[in-house]
């Protein structure tokens, strides 16, 4: 696969019969040219909890190696992604899901995550010997006039791409409600402000402390229930369920 230069695409989309509300974006990252690739999805529900209009839904997923760590750097791409809800009313909104590559350094000691406000992209660093969850990509969604009723299902879909040798990872995503949070959908967006912690271990970042790996640690004071999360201290909402990816087959059977 050639390189290629990044590029957000945005669209609008219609009411569609039965509907569902559609999230999505193409993001497509500088590439090395003897890529792997693979596709999957995780379908989960929200709790019963209604999420009124104007507050705010983070999306958060992580990713773990399976087997063996990496004996050299190596990039993860998480691009081609969409969220899609099942909603009611017959709505359908397109909005950008950001693009992400998580960089397993074998030189690293820290993790970190940042935005790369002119790639519109995600970007972390971890050890490439860490075997935790570290921070795979985020979205905020800003929830519209009419709310989103409790037990929405969704699904989180996205292509993953590591260069030059296939490898097993493990991801799975949250989501959590918040009624303060950056303007992530204006151009540029506010990404950089959230605080993202990268990995959930209690060493390795700036953030010294036991939260989950996408945490947003600057807007936690403003975490509500709903979506996959109750409150309290769940600032990212409890897990879906763990899917494994080959780079060079796919998820397993």
């Amino acid at each position: 696969m050639a390189p290629m230069k990044a590029k957000a695409i945005l669209s609008t989309i219609g009411a569609v019969g039965a509907a569902t509300i559609l999230l999505a974006v193409i993001v497509l990252l500088p590439a090395a040219s003897a890529e792997v690739v693979a596709t999957s999805s995780i379908t989960a529900n929200f709790n019963a909890d209604t999420i009124p209009s104007g507050d705010v839904i983070w999306f958060s997923s992580v990713i773990q190696w399976v087997g063996t760590s990496p004996t050299v750097t190596t990039n993860v791409h998480f691009v081609h992604q969409t969220l899609t809800f099942t909603e009611p009313s017959g709505l359908v909104i397109a909005k950008a899901i950001w693009s992400s590559v998580t960089t397993f350094s074998t030189s690293a000691t820290t993790a970190a995550t940042i935005w790369e406000a002119g790639a519109y992209a995600w970007s972390t660093f971890a050890p490439a010997q860490y075997k935790g969850d570290t921070f795979l990509s985020g979205f905020a969604y800003f929830v519209p006039s009419g709310g989103i009723p409790g037990s929405t299902q969704v699904t989180w879909s996205g292509t993953f791409e590591t260069s030059g040798k296939c490898f097993d990872l493990n991801w799975k995503w949250a989501a959590a409600v918040y009624t303060t949070f950056p303007k992530t959908n204006v151009h540029p967006p506010l990404n950089s402000g959230i605080g993202v912690k990268p990995v959930d271990d209690n060493k390795l970042s700036m953030y010294s402390n036991g939260d989950h790996a996408g945490t947003p640690e600057n807007y936690t004071a403003y975490l509500t229930p709903g979506a996959t999360g109750g409150g309290g201290s769940d600032f990212t909402g409890s897990y879906s369920g763990t899917v494994g990816v080959n780079t060079c087959s796919g998820p397993p059977p």
